[in-house]
């Protein structure tokens, strides 16, 4: 699907930016559903009760 393609060029564009810029992390919340999409890009879930995602350079 086009709109995913240009979704994943876009986060691993600002990713390798965040990245680039020496940050540590980044945190999310995702609509419903859409986790997967996010943990194909190396971002992982939040321990149970904490709502959200986190990524760390090191996890791509």
């Amino acid at each position: 699907m086009k709109i995913q393609r240009a979704g994943s060029a876009m986060l691993h564009r600002l990713l390798t930016w965040c990245e680039e810029s020496g940050m540590l992390s980044v945190h999310l919340f995702s609509a419903e559903g859409k986790a997967p999409f996010y943990e194909a890009h190396g971002f992982r879930r939040r321990s149970e009760g904490a709502p959200g995602m986190v990524w760390t350079g090191h996890s791509r």
